[in-house]
Formats: C-alpha cells, structure tokens, sequence
C-alpha cells in the first residue's frame, strides 16, 4: 500500500501499486484515472508515472493497469478443439458414466420373490466371477455374499439365488461393455460437434450401430439395462 497522487487531482489517496513491466503498472484500489500519478513517501516522490495515461487492461474490484506507450491488453486467441478432440472428450464422458453404472450394479430377483442389490466394482466382479466356478464345480452348496446395502451384512446365498445373482450381474456387465463399444464407434462417426455434443449416456443407438451383440442382449434384457 502506497499514498499515490494523480495529475489531475489534489489529493494523496492509498492504493497497491505494481510495476509489471517497463510499460505496464497496475493501481488497485481506486478508480480509474488516466492523468498518470506519482507515487509517494510523505511529500518525497518515490515514483513517476505521469506517462502511464493510457488504459491497458482493466480487471474487477477496482484494479486497473496503465501502459505508458499506447499499448493495451488482447486477450488471448483460444482455438476451437478439433473433431477428433470433441469425440474423445465424449468418449470420455460416456465411459465415465458405464463405469459408474456398472459400479453401481443392478437388481436381481431372488428365488423366494425378493428384489436385492449388488454393487459391481472390479472387485465384485473377480470374485463373482471366482464363486460362480466354484459353485459349478460344486464345491460350495450355500455361498457367502453381500448386498450393495452396506447396513446389511454379509449373508449365505443358495446355489439357485447364487446363480441368479452371477447370472444377472454379469448379462448386467455385458450389456454395457457391449452397448459403449457401441456407442463409442457412433460417436466417432459424426462430424458435426453439435451432433457429438448431444449425445447422451442411454440414448438408443442407430440400428445400423446396433452391433449383433447388442441386438442380443437388448432382446434378452427388453431394451436398454
């Protein structure tokens, strides 16, 4: 903070003063005022810029800088992201969304009438994956599980509701792996950014993107997971 006068006014005022450069200074704290100022310690000037009479930029709460040269502040040229960066930018949102969905897992329908569910990390996954072969193998008659509740604690399932469970879980998973793949290649195939940006997790695909898969899978499941 330092006491400033400018060339058309009497009085000393207080402001931040910053030099910038050799052309530029900034005053904060004070109108703006395009006489140029001095700067001073009590009555001893420490700092002459009655040159800086020009306007170089001007900033919020009352911070502005002055050029001593005529210059003035362009901002700067941000180019337009290419084609290739606005699909993939999409892409990344729409994979960001499967993986959420997927983590998030989905309903299965037990054997008793029941509806529970069951989160899908990788983690869930692997050892799903795990309990299945052993209860095909037989070597568990009742398997240990948990549901996405996590109030709920882990509980024994039948081989029947085991079954269900991986069953569905992983249809579940194949769906959106399948329906991105999918989803991705259509994306990629537009070349209008307006187009791409519309694009929504969800959204039904072209028939002609419909892979053989997905066809499959949206009969079996009645649409879209």
């Amino acid at each position: 903070m330092g006491s400033i006068k400018f060339q058309n006014e009497s009085d000393m005022k207080q402001a931040d003063v910053k030099k910038l450069s050799e052309h530029i200074i900034q005053v904060s704290g004070l109108d703006k005022n395009l006489s140029g100022f001095g700067v001073y310690k009590g009555n001893k000037l420490l700092g002459d810029y009655s040159g800086y009479i020009y306007l170089y930029r001007s900033l919020k709460n009352n911070v502005y800088q002055y050029s001593n040269d005529g210059s003035f502040y362009t901002p700067p040229i941000i180019p337009e992201p290419s084609l290739t960066e606005v699909q993939e930018a999409k892409i990344s949102e729409i994979r960001d969304m499967q993986q959420t969905l997927i983590k998030n897992g989905c309903n299965v329908e037990l054997s008793d009438g029941t509806t529970e569910r069951f989160t899908l990390t990788t983690e869930d996954q692997l050892s799903l994956n795990s309990l299945s072969v052993k209860t095909l193998e037989g070597e568990m008659q009742i398997i240990p599980w948990h549901q996405a509740d996590e109030s709920v604690p882990c509980r024994f399932y039948s081989k029947e509701d085991m079954k269900k469970i991986t069953d569905t879980c992983m249809m579940f998973v194949t769906y959106h792996v399948t329906y991105f793949r999918d989803l991705r290649i259509y994306v990629r195939s537009l070349l209008n950014v307006d187009d791409i940006n519309s694009i929504s997790y969800g959204d039904t695909l072209p028939e002609s993107y419909q892979s053989p898969v997905l066809k499959m899978l949206m009969t079996q499941l009645g649409g879209v997971a």
